[in-house]
């Protein structure tokens, strides 16, 4: 059975400012991210109460491998994630007022059970740290022509003189 559990109690950190705590998880799932191998994802979670309503969570060595089709071959592959450090704030506020005020970039501690979830910060951890050309080992180091013919163009300048 897959392990999505990604909450977290964070009652003693906002109780107590400063305190630390260090979560190390393995074979861990987000439903979000359905080609993950059944490895799952791994990693360490770093946690610190700022204040009475923050949270700093900070990711390190999130690990994970994504069943991938190359872009150029058409072959599966396993794409290897690694994230060496990953942060984000979460605010004990209305979601509303976070929106408003902080932009999408911090999350929501839930203040009824005092509780956060980390599922979409990994979910985001990993998709920022995937490559933008899904590419297998064998065809990573080739270059698109037509992008190399485009992007030495457009750093070219080209002066029009004309003499009267």
């Amino acid at each position: 059975m897959k392990d999505y559990g990604f909450k977290i109690k964070v009652s003693d950190l906002l109780l107590n400012i400063g305190s630390e705590d260090k979560i190390k998880f393995e074979n861990k799932f987000v439903d979000s991210i359905d080609n993950l191998t059944e490895d799952g994802i791994e990693g360490i979670v770093n946690l610190e109460g700022l204040d009475h309503k923050t949270v700093r969570v900070r990711l390190e060595k999130l690990k994970c491998n994504l069943q991938e089709i190359c872009e150029l071959s058409g072959e599966k592959f396993l794409l290897e994630i690694n994230v060496s450090d990953f942060e984000m704030n979460f605010l004990a506020l209305d979601l509303q007022e976070i929106i408003e005020n902080y932009g999408d970039e911090f999350g929501q501690i839930d203040i009824k059970n005092l509780t956060i979830d980390i599922s979409d910060m990994i979910y985001q951890a990993i998709q920022l740290n995937k490559p933008i050309s899904i590419r297998s080992e064998k065809y990573s180091k080739i270059n698109d022509i037509k992008n190399e013919d485009y992007t030495s163009n457009l750093n070219t300048i080209n002066w029009i003189y004309k003499n009267k």
